[in-house]
């Protein structure tokens, strides 16, 4: 074969490679009711849109099968085919595991936790004004969350469930007192589940938030997905549409919330990485704090 005639076939075969369609497998919901991810499918999608040109065509689905999130960072970092994608808090040993496309994927507000309670714990935590009075309440997570360890860092009880599903009933019948969720999670979880468990409610005059960084990961040997999913988010991101899908789906929750109305308490988040991007404002949306956790001047703020 001539030289010219070799680099024309390395040219061609690396056209096809770079044009390649993509599989993109990401976490199925927990349950019907779970509408939690719809703006991480839709940004995932636009994501995959926005490079087509320069990588190619793509499949998105979601697996066969509902995994816990422990379980689908071991499938991911064993580099199965059940998932290709999933999205996940951050850590330093997530982030050993596993690759992290560090842009934050709503903007920091998953930091921002409102509680789901009873009218009974309602008249107890009416009479809260410390972090030490608050820690007297038990707080519920499902087994494996990354929350876990950083309630219990800060101190609270925190009683654990297998399940997502589970927590309502708990927190309904008071088993749990506690039940902290994003503000972009909390108002449908609320609507979702009030007719199966009507003495939950949305607690009315408290305000968590700790750093928490939400990203998509892929398994670290595939780097071609990574950095597709990069570009596209970036794009996204420079072409205004990464807001525009973010306020689509959390403007109107944002405004629900009633932040600047709320006792703040600021929480210590130890499973922070180094190399949070922290510094790149416009990742970030600035509400009640900063991304790293300091409070604007006009927020009420509680820190022991």
């Amino acid at each position: 074969m001539s030289k010219t005639s070799l680099s024309i076939f390395i040219a061609m075969l690396f056209s096809l490679t770079s044009m390649a369609s993509d599989i993109v497998i990401h976490p199925r919901a927990q349950s019907h009711k779970d509408t939690r991810y719809l703006d991480l499918i839709t940004l995932l999608r636009k994501a995959m849109d926005e490079t087509t040109q320069t990588f190619g065509d793509y499949t998105l689905h979601a697996a066969k099968k509902v995994v816990s999130e422990t379980k689908s960072i071991e499938l991911l970092a064993a580099g199965t085919n059940i998932l290709t994608v999933i999205w996940t808090s951050s850590s330093e040993e997530k982030e050993s595991k596993l690759t992290p496309i560090r842009i934050p994927l709503r903007k920091g507000i998953l930091g921002y936790r409102l509680i789901l309670v009873t009218e009974n714990t309602q008249e107890k935590l009416n009479d809260v004004e410390s972090l030490d009075q608050l820690r007297e309440f038990t707080v519920g997570q499902v087994k494996g969350w990354g929350d876990v360890a950083i309630y219990k860092h800060n101190q609270f009880t925190v009683a654990t469930s297998p399940t997502y599903e589970s927590l309502f009933q708990l927190v309904a019948t008071d088993k749990i007192t506690l039940f902290p969720r994003g503000i972009n999670e909390v108002f449908n979880e609320y609507r979702a589940h009030k007719g199966r468990f009507p003495r939950i409610k949305i607690e009315e005059k408290l305000l968590l938030y700790y750093p928490w960084p939400y990203y998509f990961f892929v398994a670290r040997e595939n780097d071609r997905l990574a950095k597709r999913i990069t570009s596209g988010l970036e794009k996204m991101i420079k072409n205004g549409s990464f807001d525009t899908i973010f306020n689509q789906f959390h403007q109107k929750a944002i405004e629900q919330a009633r932040l600047s109305e709320r006792q703040l308490f600021v929480l210590e988040n130890p499973l922070l990485p180094a190399r949070t991007p922290l510094q790149r404002e416009e990742l970030w949306l600035k509400l009640a704090v900063s991304p790293d956790g300091t409070p604007n001047e006009s927020q009420e703020v509680t820190t022991e």
